[in-house]
């Protein structure tokens, strides 16, 4: 097996030196803390999590929450401005500032969050797309265990360069936080972002037929889910005659080639569903089961980054402590307990070999292929965990990164 560069073993040793850099040590403080990482400066922040790519504009809004919760859904969208296959150092134009959402200078670079004041929400941005509406549509959910990590702004730097580089609108979900709203509420979360942006989809300038989900570790589990909740509602459409399916909609005009999606000011009529079709998934390094004694759990058990002991800290924080509990069986925790993974759609695995959730993610890559998906799975043979939560420190983070754009590419064309 391939050694993990010195470099990230480094890493490992400077986060085992801190009580608050494991979950499994962390105190209900650390938690806190580490649920959006507001109490570092942002030059630290980005030096540890990367920054936003420059060749987007964003839009920061909250959506109608889940059904059953009272907590809007807090969503990032992103807009390519450049060509996909522009080059990053080069730069990208420098269009006129919108009025409405916030923007990201395409000479300064990412602002840092402050308090905006509410945009116009019926006012479109008046920068053009590079390329002709409507646009494919990713969703991003980030990893953290389902507990740490949200806010929008740790993960910045891979939503926004997949939005770039494959010249698709990417929307990135914060979904509730365990312990405070543990299982299902990420699920519910997650899942009502989808629908809204598949009903809303031609609004912001979307094509809802290709819409793809993408995750890291805890996010991969969720897309990994998703993907089935929307094939099953798919499914039970014919005894669901008020559901909507979304469609592709009309080719657009030569007139509408550079036209600038609109965002809604409102979710579409939420007394009828939409199912969203899932055109391709990608999961990275996912949480597929709830095992915590396969080879790889046992054998990586004190990998940098993540350790067995963090992820049944994981567990019992979302899942509670019962290791018995029927939640931990439900298919919607444990997408490798889903009776059936056939009918699902094109999908990515990327694993490291040295990370505790390597097995897991292969068996779940290798039962899929076996019920008919089309998979591609790549395993980094140096590396750990957490190469998208950590991309200036695991150089592995643009090969792969690379590899998911390309795939999104073949998959959403």
């Amino acid at each position: 097996m391939t050694a993990i560069p010195a470099r990230v073993r480094a890493w490992g040793w400077f986060m085992n030196r801190f009580r608050s850099m494991h979950i499994a040590t962390m105190s209900a403080a650390d938690i806190t803390h580490n649920q959006s990482m507001t109490h570092l400066a942002a030059p630290v922040r980005r030096a540890i999590f990367g920054r936003r790519d420059r060749r987007v504009r964003v839009d920061d809004r909250t959506i109608p929450p889940a059904p059953g919760s009272s907590t809007g859904i807090p969503i990032r969208i992103y807009w390519p401005v450049t060509p996909p296959a522009a080059s990053a150092a080069s730069g990208p134009p420098a269009p006129s500032a919108p009025p409405g959402p916030p923007a990201v200078s395409a000479a300064s670079g990412p602002s840092e969050p402050s308090e905006p004041s509410e945009p116009d929400r019926t006012t479109p941005p008046p920068f053009p797309t590079p390329t002709p509406l409507p646009l494919p549509i990713a969703l991003y959910f980030h990893g953290g265990g389902w507990t740490l990590f949200g806010g929008l702004d740790v993960c910045d730097w891979l939503p926004s360069r997949v939005a770039a580089e494959l010249g698709a609108i990417v929307v990135a979900v914060d979904y509730r936080l365990a312990p405070q709203h543990p299982f299902p509420a990420a699920i519910d979360d997650s899942y009502a972002a989808l629908q809204w942006v598949a009903a809303n989809a031609a609004h912001l300038g979307g094509n809802p037929a290709r819409i793809a989900v993408f995750g890291d570790s805890a996010g991969g589990n969720i897309a990994a889910v998703l993907s089935v909740l929307a094939r099953d509602a798919a499914l039970a459409a014919p005894a669901s005659p008020a559901a909507t399916t979304v469609a592709a909609p009309a080719a657009p005009s030569e007139s509408k080639a550079a036209a600038t999606p609109a965002i809604p000011a409102a979710t579409a009529d939420p007394a009828t569903p939409t199912i969203p079709h899932i055109a391709s998934q990608a999961l990275i390094y996912p949480v597929t089961d709830t095992v915590l004694d396969d080879t790889s759990m046992l054998a990586n058990a004190r990998s940098p980054v993540l350790h067995r002991a963090d992820m049944a800290a994981f567990f019992d924080y979302y899942l509670g402590p019962d290791t018995a509990s029927p939640t931990r069986m439900d298919a919607r925790a444990s997408p490798a307990r889903t009776q059936s993974l056939a009918n699902l759609p094109p999908t990515l695995v990327q694993l490291g070999a040295h990370d505790v959730l390597h097995d897991q993610g292969r068996a779940f890559a290798r039962r899929l292929e076996a019920e008919g998906t089309e998979v591609e799975l790549i395993t980094y043979p140096e590396a750990p965990h957490g190469w998208v939560t950590y991309p200036t420190i695991m150089r592995v983070s643009n090969r792969a990164t690379d590899g998911l754009v390309e795939f999104l590419r073949q998959h959403l064309a």
